[in-house]
């Protein structure tokens, strides 16, 4: 999911970089966050995590459509992450309290 997302986003840094003039100051921030496949999986995952403000990562999209799409991702992500750390976690509790039922 986030390889998908993390290639999409570096191609559309890499055209806004293009169209800004590869001088232009926001041209070096984009670079840094979104410059390769690597860092551009990196700044997403510094975003569902805390590691760094997303919605400075989205004010760097190109388009409205981009950030909207950046949104959607932040929101998925953050659902599912929580869904699955939630169902682990009352899946333990209630292995412990079967487990103490028999006992």
């Amino acid at each position: 999911w986030i390889t998908i997302i993390s290639v999409y986003y570096t191609e559309r840094a890499l055209t806004r970089r293009l169209w800004l003039g590869l001088e232009h100051e926001d041209a070096e921030i984009l670079r840094e966050s979104y410059g390769t496949i690597y860092s551009t999986s990196f700044s997403l995952f510094q975003a569902i995590t805390g590691g760094c403000d997303w919605i400075e990562l989205a004010e760097l999209l190109p388009s409205a459509p981009d950030t909207l799409l950046f949104t959607a991702y932040i929101a998925f992500s953050l659902l599912v992450l929580m869904n699955i750390i939630t169902g682990v976690v009352i899946s333990n509790i209630m292995q412990f309290a079967s487990a103490d039922e028999i006992a």
